[in-house]
């Protein structure tokens, strides 16, 4: 189904007697009778293994029994809204509709706190006469179950909802939207300025109907479609695709002792290890690191290396990392902050102690600031110092990345403004400008977050989406863009490759055949109308000795290739020749330089043109047009 909407990130219980879902505090454990005090345990999270199954969510929810209860996903809905699930059996099949009604009122973020009152007014109210006007419809209520308010937004106050129907239900997007703006025209004493409805791209949904199955959401004439990823290739629940399967990472290794593995997109290639018994080979040589992180030098360890997680993603750890299992999709933001001392080139030095000291007081007095800002602290991570570089003043300008967790809703010009505030001296030097901070294009770096699963990068508002290429196109690390695969083999004997195919597939001209063109046709005969056997044997006879009529042997560095320079019929064509008693086939075959036939002979040409038997070869020339 498509959309034109962006589908929020948070969810609200399908029915009014589902309360928002609260943060509760974890709960402590009974001291133990010591006079040694005891750490509190906290409770464990209810919905850890998510019990839920695989058509719906787990919400905490601490006044239950078992403290959680189960949210069907978007692409079905709870058949029966009156109770609340413990798993999804009765989760079915839905069609859903993505609406969003403007109101004359001031946005404030506070409205989407779950304690504050204002917001659950407004969303009480919008979810009760949303769903009296589609039930009060003789159009609209046929298979409608109940609305989704699904958050606010700023534009005025906005809020998301989603209208529920059972599967294959008759209303269309513009009933509901009509109904919508006919009877929905305040929300809570608010004046509705705008009502819009769409069908639902269920695919968009961070609850999507397929991730529960490990499975790929695909869109398709405003449906869906849970896909299986490829063989090599395993799904992702951060990205929702498929990625891919480091098997060289795995213990025992798929390769031989005396084998290197390394790993490709998809699959993985055992390669001989080196012969010295006392190998120096680069220890990145071999990707330890996966797809979500890179390998460097780190001639101090065991391994003589360490991971560090690429630009999009973060690990919430100070240890060092030795691969990539704990990096994270991670929210990047871009910064620069100017101090009043002059730059040294050698500062960028990795051993110089000047440049290292910079660094180590930049990246502490940026982290102290955020942390200590209650506007910006929220899933903040760690800073990291990028470069030191010389600004336009003569003084040093320090680039540095603030990294935060995948859901941060922190506002560029806040962590600024907390810089600007907090940060007056670094190493002793002044502070002399902070520069306007930006989210982080991660796609356009070296390092961009998708290339090392052999995906395109694309940028979006919240950050990043790794995409696949098509099945008929390859991933380009150079461009990092996705190519239309070739045919293989390659097309030969004038064969063009359909690149647009579902498979790429050599399109042969009438006279050739085969996968990749090689073998003649039956209809390579040379038919006269109208004439007899012996006319027929008359002109084959004439045209065997007009092909042999100039033909000369050359020094092609093997015996048995020949080399022609006319066709007989004047034309300066030159073509090969392949005896049949040739022993050693592929490798002179391999030597000789081909061009395609491409309808007309003359000039330069040199063409070559298999028999069905692939003894010998035969050349392209006019006396085949006829």
């Amino acid at each position: 189904m498509s959309s034109s909407s962006t589908i929020p990130t948070t969810s609200v219980a399908p029915t009014s007697t589902m309360p928002t879902p609260t943060t509760v505090l974890p709960t402590t454990s009974t001291p133990e009778p010591t006079t040694v005090a005891t750490t509190p345990t906290p409770t464990p999270n209810p919905c850890l293994g998510n019990s839920c199954g695989q058509k719906a969510i787990c919400v905490p929810d601490e006044s239950l029994p078992n403290r959680h209860y189960c949210q069907c996903r978007v692409g079905y809905y709870q058949s029966n809204s009156s109770i609340k699930l413990t798993n999804d059996q009765d989760c079915l099949e839905a069609t859903y509709f993505t609406g969003a009604l403007t109101l004359n009122a001031t946005y404030s973020a506070s409205l989407n706190d779950p304690n504050n009152q204002e917001g659950n007014r407004i969303r009480s109210a919008a979810k009760s006469q949303l769903e009296a006007a589609i039930r009060n419809s003789s159009e609209a209520s046929s298979g409608f179950a109940y609305v989704v308010i699904t958050g606010l937004r700023n534009g005025s106050i906005v809020v998301d909802f989603y209208v529920v129907y059972a599967k294959n239900a008759l209303p269309n997007a513009t009933v509901i939207e009509t109904t919508v703006k006919n009877s929905a025209t305040t929300i809570d004493g608010y004046r509705v300025t705008q009502s819009t409805v769409s069908e639902t791209n269920v695919c968009q949904s961070t609850n999507d109907p397929c991730s529960g199955f490990q499975q790929l959401c695909v869109s398709l004439n405003n449906e869906y479609t849970c896909e299986n990823c490829s063989t090599g290739l395993q799904f992702n629940s951060n990205f929702k695709n498929c990625t891919d399967i480091d098997e060289c990472m795995q213990n025992p290794s798929p390769c031989k002792q005396n084998e290197i593995c390394h790993n490709m997109f998809g699959t993985y290639d055992c390669r001989p290890a080196p012969s010295s018994p006392n190998s120096t080979a680069h220890p990145c040589l071999v990707n330890r690191c996966g797809a979500f992180a890179t390998c460097l030098v780190n001639e101090t360890s065991p391994s003589r290396h360490y991971c560090q997680c690429r630009v999009g993603y973060a690990a919430n750890t100070t240890a060092i990392l030795t691969n990539g299992s704990l990096c994270q999709v991670a929210k990047y933001y871009s910064g620069e902050i100017s101090i009043n001392t002059a730059f040294n080139g050698s500062l960028n030095n990795a051993n110089n102690a000047e440049g290292n000291k910079i660094r180590r007081q930049a990246k502490s007095e940026l982290e102290k600031a955020i942390k200590e800002n209650s506007t910006t602290s929220t899933n903040f991570l760690y800073v990291v110092i990028l470069d030191i570089k010389a600004n336009n003043e003569g003084g040093i300008a320090i680039k540095f990345y603030a990294v935060y967790g995948r859901n941060a809703n922190v506002q560029p010009n806040a962590i600024k403004q907390a810089v600007v505030e907090n940060v007056k001296t670094i190493d002793n030097y002044n502070v002399t400008a902070v520069a306007p901070i930006t989210q982080t294009n991660e796609c356009q770096l070296v390092n961009d977050p998708c290339s090392g699963n052999m995906q395109i990068c694309e940028n979006n508002d919240n950050g990043f989406v790794c995409k696949p290429c098509a099945q008929n196109q390859k991933f380009d690390p150079i461009s990092k863009t996705c190519t239309a695969t070739d045919c293989n083999p390659p097309c030969i004997n004038g064969g063009k490759c359909d690149k647009q195919a579902a498979v790429p597939t050599c399109r042969c001209n009438p006279l050739f055949r085969g996968k990749a063109c090689e073998e003649l046709t039956t209809n390579m005969v040379i038919l006269i109308a109208g004439g007899s056997t012996v006319i027929t044997l008359t002109v084959c006879a004439m045209v065997v000795c007009l092909i042999y009529k100039n033909k000369r042997r050359v020094n092609t560095d093997t015996p048995d290739v020949h080399l022609y320079d006319t066709d007989g019929k004047g034309y300066d064509n030159k073509y090969f020749e392949m005896t049949a008693t040739s022993e050693n086939y592929e490798t002179i075959d391999a030597a000789i330089p081909k061009r395609p036939y491409d309808g007309h002979l003359g000039g330069e040409q040199t063409s070559v043109v298999y028999s069905e038997s692939k003894k010998s070869l035969i050349p392209s020339n006019p006396l085949f047009d006829k």
